[in-house]
């Protein structure tokens, strides 16, 4: 066995007169800094500090509608262009970049309720077709002008629909396939159209084994593309099957979940194609699995009234709500509660939102007749970043990362001004909350037949299939 004996010089550690100073041992490297742990902690705050000290999201508003603006789509293949529906009837394309409007539409006689794009597979790749419908029981397609055209002299290339198709009742919303020329709309029931064809080829209402309800958000799955969710004013959200024969109802539908509340729109998550989000006027939002409607796979809370519209980012691992607590909120898909909340003193209503296709930009529509852009990171800086500057950035957001639990840091990260309405029904509904959960304790404490506890994920579903 080998042995190391230790050997102390005394002329190290030990003083020769008392005019001499302590000597102090110590290593010079940094991972070994004995105050390493406190001295990352006070630059996670002074970054936490910093974060909210540059948070400003708000770009810009675009003030040319005159009306509500009832429906927002992204262009699928251009970074730069999306387009608005409004009540009273009108289309309007714009340019993120510049911030214009390129082209106004008069498309409708009645409001738009819903519109998206043609992907570009199901055209021969042609990526500058979008869809229209309205209460005027229309669906229109538009042809828009190459991006690198001069729109000043292409205005009279969209002045007249490509197609148009006539039903027989008012629409609220449209979805189109991702590879076949079909797309479906939501009246009093769902309906699957072919564009060679100025009837419908299918229905899914009655006819399909549910009860029919007006159809109010409607939306095609990215993998399996022959299916579609729907969400009824029943409160019911049910999957549809196309490749389904029509007398075969049975196959038709592919499952369903009854809720307590009206969803009022439904989006797949493009990069996790089975699962989808609910927004309901509870003011929650429900993920789901599409393999286990009878179960939330989460449940994303904040808003405080109806949340009206939802859009994932092209990366799927974010999406943005609208509400009618006049709040905008983005949130991880994976978090319960939202990171960010963007409001405007004279933002009334948000009825539709949208992400940018770059994941840098919120789009948002409200009753007052503006769309406001926002950055989707509120202190993100706008415009060249040098790589010193970018480092530092890195740096920070890994300490914040880091010490994200730590109360210092939490409680500065997290700490937003809302409106003092969403403050007020914020602390009524907590009341009623507080209120209902004494009550159950009271009524499990005093029964003398055991109470079944419903966990928080399957309290919001009825009945599933």
């Amino acid at each position: 066995m080998k042995v190391k004996p230790l050997s102390r010089n005394t002329d190290e550690y030990v003083k020769q007169n008392k005019e001499d100073k302590d000597r102090v041992r110590r290593s010079i490297n940094p991972e070994v800094h004995p105050m390493q742990q406190a001295r990352e902690l006070q630059r996670a705050v002074n970054a936490a500090k910093m974060e909210r000290m540059f948070a400003k999201p708000f770009v810009a508003a675009l003030d040319d509608h005159t009306d509500a603006i009832s429906t927002l789509s992204k262009h699928p293949g251009s970074v730069q262009t999306f387009i608005s529906g409004c009540y009273d009837g009108q289309v309007k394309v714009w340019n993120l970049h510049d911030r214009v409007c390129t082209h106004t539409i008069d498309a409708h006689k009645h409001v738009v309720t819903g519109s998206c794009f043609i992907p570009a597979e199901v055209e021969a790749g042609v990526s500058n077709l979008f869809m229209t419908c309205s209460a005027d029981k229309t669906v229109k397609i538009w042809s828009l002008p190459n991006t690198g055209d001069e729109y000043t002299s292409s205005l009279s290339k969209i002045s007249e629909a490509r197609s148009i198709f006539t039903a027989d009742e008012g629409l609220r919303c449209i979805d189109h396939h991702f590879s076949k020329d079909m797309f479906v709309t939501g009246g009093s029931v769902a309906q699957l159209w072919d564009h060679a064809s100025d009837k419908p080829i299918s229905r899914y209402g009655a006819e399909s084994g549910i009860p029919a309800s007006p159809v109010l958000s409607i939306a095609f799955n990215q993998a399996e593309r022959d299916s579609f969710v729907c969400a009824t004013a029943d409160n019911r959200i049910t999957l549809f099957d196309t490749r389904a024969s029509y007398s075969d109802r049975a196959g038709k539908v592919v499952g369903f979940t009854q809720l307590q509340n009206v969803t009022n729109m439904v989006k797949w998550n493009p990069y996790q194609p089975n699962n989808f989000v609910a927004a309901c006027d509870d003011g929650n939002l429900y993920t789901y699995d599409r393999r286990m409607l009878g179960v939330h796979r989460n449940v994303h809370k904040g808003h405080v009234l109806s949340v009206m519209a939802v859009d994932f980012s092209p990366t799927g691992r974010e999406f943005v709500s609208a509400s009618y607590d006049n709040t905008v909120r983005l949130w991880d898909a994976d978090s319960g509660t939202s990171r960010d909340t963007y409001h405007g003193r004279r933002m009334n209503l948000v009825r539709a939102v949208c992400y940018s296709m770059d994941s840098k930009y919120v789009i948002s529509g409200s009753d007052d007749a503006n769309i406001r852009i926002w950055k989707a990171n509120a202190s993100a800086k706008v415009g060249p970043v040098k790589a010193r500057e970018r480092d530092a950035i890195k740096y920070r957001k890994a300490l914040t990362d880091k010490f994200k639990h730590v109360e210092e840091v939490s409680t500065i990260l997290n700490n937003r001004h809302l409106p003092k309405r969403v403050q007020a029904i914020r602390k009524q509904n907590a009341e009623i909350l507080t209120t209902r959960r004494r009550k159950e304790k009271n009524v499990r404490a005093n029964r003398k037949k055991e109470v079944e506890t419903v966990p928080e994920r399957k309290a919001h579903i009825r009945d599933s299939m």
